[in-house]
């Protein structure tokens, strides 16, 4: 498996920065997509790009705008830029010859990836895996403010949070571009089969949330397991939850 340092830009305007590890002939990829304030190359994204490499398939990550070494800050982020970079890293995949994409979302990446496959279709993404996703993405970060402080955003432009990783600063224009992706309408007639993992000591996204997309689904290829005692994070469960992953991908490749 050769390893490729990619540059893209979105069509936001923002330079980013992925890598791209390509497997002989294939012509399907894993993707992962990354957190809020995380990056390409952390710890669930390396133990995935492993098994990847190991089952044979090509690989690729990118870092969103305003995270890791792409370009912008967090005050920059948008839903819509978040599909932007998505279709810019599928623009490139198409041209190293990848017509089929199995995507893996952590978080505010579970969001976008879902989104994504979505937009999509499912014969181009087969298959679709999360863990602890935002579904709400972002209107869960009003839950943490008092009405005051949610005015207070929307006059101001910005509100800074303090979280055990890290400080952001985020923008009001963020929470505006939202109301262009409700719930309802991702929901609605989804036949992407998907594999949702949600810890149930999860102190960011709240399992119920995962749970309650999950009934509210119509029957079709898709379950649910929340890991008792699991936080948001569940890196100390990846090796293993990546593990069935990748054989529900193979499984999927197969159909």
């Amino acid at each position: 498996m050769s390893k490729e340092l990619i540059r893209l830009q979105s069509a936001s305007g923002f330079e980013l920065v992925g890598d791209y590890f390509a497997r002989g002939h294939s012509q399907a990829a894993v993707v992962y997509v990354h957190g809020l304030g995380s990056h390409r190359r952390g710890e669930k994204a390396r133990a995935l790009a492993a098994a990847a490499r190991e089952a044979g398939w090509a690989f690729a990550a990118i870092d969103f705008h305003g995270h890791g070494q792409s370009a912008g800050s967090l005050r920059d982020l948008r839903c819509t830029r978040l599909q932007q970079d998505l279709d810019a890293l599928w623009a490139h995949l198409q041209n190293q010859g990848i017509t089929r994409l199995y995507l893996v979302g952590s978080s505010m990446g579970g969001w976008a990836a879902s989104w994504f496959a979505k937009r999509l279709g499912k014969a181009i993404v087969p298959a679709l895996a999360v863990f602890a996703p935002a579904f709400r993405f972002p209107s869960t970060r009003l839950t943490t403010l008092s009405p005051a402080e949610v005015d207070a955003w929307r006059m101001r432009g910005t509100h800074t949070w303090q979280t055990p990783w890290m400080t952001m600063e985020l923008e009001w224009g963020l929470m505006t571009d939202a109301a262009n992706y409700p719930l309802g309408d991702l929901v609605k007639n989804w036949d992407t089969p998907l594999k949702i993992y949600h810890g149930t000591n999860d102190d960011v996204v709240p399992y119920e949330d995962s749970l309650s997309v999950f009934q509210s689904l119509s029957r079709g290829p898709w379950s649910i397991e929340l890991l008792a005692d699991g936080d948001h994070r569940l890196t100390d469960q990846k090796t293993l939850l990546v593990r069935q992953i990748m054989e529900w991908f193979g499984q999927r490749a197969t159909a």
